[in-house]
């Protein structure tokens, strides 16, 4: 078969490497062309990653229905934003027709609803498509738009793949009757995630850290999704009373607009704060998210808007114990006091609390780990997930 793929995301995250780890089962007994926003290194890393023909897209026609773009409707940015997504919408829906006349592919597959109009312009080519959906549509002041983008992706696709329940309810609004071509596949891991055989005492030790400390994670630079002014305080608290623990906090530290600005410049305050105390090490740059994963003894999700946290599994792969807050993702991913602790997200010192507990407490915190080591070896894996969608794929 020959299958158009539709890569949406410039950067290499956790969509991406899913991506990877179907392309590489996908080449096997098809052709692949896969469409990409990557450019540089990141262009690159997919390139080397797997045999497959790989094209730049000529512009971004990424939509702003992604849920962390639902600025106001009214306001400069929310009108400015809604004009931007038009015209991209155009303009990325022409192309998507022209190229695939040009390509003529048995399937396209889009690889997150942002890029739509390949479906769209599939659709209207007689081409079938199957649409991936990893994350929440935009919400919106009026539902308009979240219903719109409900009905034109369950007429243009033959099926959709939801990573989770939380995104197939999307679809159940309205006059949706379509809703039995959504298929949920949890998001998975590769069997080399699952490799624990590494010595974590020995890698501490080659970065310069005290093999005695307790390694807390935290991943997502300043972002206010992501919690990290919420996650800061909660390290303020914990770095006063405690000596024996080190907070490695991991990611982009950057701004694109006012109101990140003053977030920004809130968490920069804190970090310069926290840096007079030793334990604490920021690193913004690229980074390989395995090797945080490797030496850590905690991993923090702190997430403030609800979205689905792959790294809670990739943790959970490394025998790690997590705290997570208790957005409806995270309520909905883990088990309470069982493979996870939850906290409340709006908290601190909850979370401050919950990461004492399994610092005292290390029978807790290897019983936690073992138990969500457990889960995502039954549930997450790609043996199982890569083989159910490759079957959506094939009868599509």
């Amino acid at each position: 078969m020959n299958i158009l793929i539709i890569d949406h995301d410039p950067n290499f995250t956790g969509s991406t490497i899913s991506l990877i780890y179907l392309l590489k089962k996908l080449e096997k007994n098809n052709s692949l062309t896969v469409l990409t926003n990557k450019s540089g290194v990141e262009f690159q890393r997919l390139k080397d990653s797997s045999d497959i023909v790989l094209v730049k897209l000529p512009a971004v026609f990424n939509l702003n229905i992604h849920f962390n773009q639902d600025y106001k409707f009214f306001s400069p940015l929310g009108i400015y934003s809604l004009f931007l997504s038009i015209k991209r919408f155009v303009n990325g829906l022409l192309f998507a027709k022209r190229y695939i006349k040009q390509t003529k592919p048995d399937l396209v597959y889009v690889n997150e609803y942002v890029l739509m109009q390949f479906s769209l312009a599939a659709k209207s080519l007689g081409v079938e498509a199957i649409t991936h959906v990893r994350s929440k549509f935009i919400d919106g002041n009026f539902g308009v738009r979240k219903l719109l983008i409900s009905k034109y992706l369950l007429k243009s696709n033959k099926k959709i793949i939801a990573i989770s329940e939380i995104e197939k309810s999307q679809f159940l609004i309205g006059k949706n009757r379509d809703t039995d071509k959504i298929f949920v596949v949890n998001e998975f891991l590769s069997s080399k995630d699952f490799d624990t055989s590494f010595d974590q005492t020995e890698i501490k030790k080659r970065i310069g850290l005290n093999p005695n400390k307790i390694v807390v994670l935290f991943l997502g630079g300043i972002f206010n999704i992501k919690g990290s002014l919420l996650f800061l305080k909660a390290a303020t608290v914990l770095l006063s009373k405690r000596s024996d623990v080190v907070i490695l906090f991991i990611g982009d530290q950057s701004y694109h607009n006012s109101s990140e600005r003053k977030y920004y410049n809130e968490c920069q305050k804190l970090i310069q704060d926290i840096n007079l105390n030793n334990n604490f090490i920021e690193i913004s740059e690229h980074i390989e998210i395995k090797d945080y994963f490797n030496i850590c003894d905690i991993y923090v999700n702190a997430n403030q808007v609800t979205h689905f946290a792959r790294p809670i599994i990739e943790a959970w792969a490394k025998k790690k114990s997590v705290v997570c807050s208790n957005t409806l993702h995270n309520c909905n991913l883990v088990s309470n006091n069982k493979d996870s602790l939850l906290f409340e997200k709006n908290d601190y010192n909850d979370l401050a609390e919950k990461l004492e507990l399994l610092l005292e407490n290390i029978e807790l915190r290897n019983w936690i780990a073992k138990e969500g080591f457990e889960k995502a070896s039954q549930y997450f894996n790609d043996e199982v997930t890569i083989n159910q969608i490759i079957k959506i794929i094939s009868i599509a």
